[in-house]
């Protein structure tokens, strides 16, 4: 076997064992984040790897060390932050400080929102506020986050990045974060996030798109009836999902994976090319159509009046 077979098998195996933790939700991590701090290391091995070019088990072995390294150097990060420390970023200042909240107050001028979340294993919650654009509490190592208004405020886009964690393990990392968005808002929520649990109330939200990317997840989806259209994609590891739903709207839901347990064919919905479509999906206005991507779980529907 030539060498650069060797060594080109060895990264590929490498990335895909990272990739496959981390959408079952064994570990959270961000690998990029990780190898743009400890890139230099990548030097030395193939360094290495070009001096003992004939000896296959040299190129092993430093290519074992070298995932070994990435991971302790995650570990060192993730505990290496004092716990509680609370960072946000606002109009390219970053401050710290050890508060548990903050808000984004609201203006009657915006009318579009964008939240973009970028967590590692959470337990969240989000719900509705006819208050503030934004009120959110937070239990986490380090946060980034910044609010960025339009030149008239008709649009805010928001960003919540968890930093100083590229890799933790188990349930035990996880982090407690409550979102509740202005109601008034037609918001986009985009959530890259590794293992979730928890409850996501949009009973009283307009969301125009819903875009969840996770690993193990357990969670309740509660749409409402505010929006005249929703797009909605969920990707995700082994996952446990429940999605409650009026029943005046209208839904089409699209499923990819291994679906191991859903009430869907016991709702009478109509079938067709991987589509399921409620009776009244044809004869109301508002509607909302998901997209349902998981590697194994299972998933149930509720409608309510």
């Amino acid at each position: 076997m030539k060498n650069s077979n060797i060594t080109t098998g060895i990264l590929l195996i490498i990335l895909g064992t990272f990739w496959f933790l981390s959408k079952i939700g064994i570990i959270t991590w961000s690998l990029w984040r990780t190898l743009s701090q400890i890139w230099p290391l990548i030097l030395i091995v193939v360094g290495i790897n070009i001096i003992f070019k004939e000896k296959r088990y040299v190129k092993v072995i430093t290519w074992i060390v070298f995932v070994i390294i990435v991971i302790a150097f995650g570990f060192y990060q993730q505990y290496n932050y004092n716990s509680g420390l609370f960072l946000f970023e606002n109009n390219d200042n970053v401050i710290q400080g050890d508060s548990e909240s903050f808000e984004v107050p609201y203006d009657e001028n915006t009318v579009k929102g964008d939240l973009r979340l970028r967590l590692g294993g959470v337990d969240l919650k989000i719900g509705s506020t006819s208050n503030n654009i934004l009120d959110a509490n937070i239990s986490s190592s380090r946060i980034r986050k910044n609010a960025d208004f339009n030149s008239d405020k008709s649009k805010v886009d928001i960003n919540i990045e968890q930093i100083g964690d590229s890799i933790h393990l188990g349930s035990n990392m996880k982090n407690n974060y409550s979102f509740n968005l202005h109601e008034d808002v037609l918001w986009d929520i985009d959530a890259d996030m590794g293992a979730v649990n928890g409850t996501l109330d949009m009973s009283n939200l307009k969301i125009e798109k819903l875009n969840l990317d996770t690993g193990a997840s357990n969670f309740n989806l509660i749409f409402g009836d505010k929006s005249d259209s929703t797009e909605v994609k969920i990707d995700g590891g082994v996952s446990n999902i429940e999605l409650t739903i009026p029943e005046k709207v209208g839904v089409r839901i699209k499923t990819d994976g291994f679906i191991k347990d859903s009430n869907i064919d016991e709702l009478g919905w109509i079938l067709k090319d991987k589509h399921y479509m409620s009776q009244n999906y044809k004869d109301v206005e508002k509607k909302i159509n998901i997209d349902i991507n998981m590697g194994v779980g299972k998933f149930d529907v509720n409608s309510v009046k």
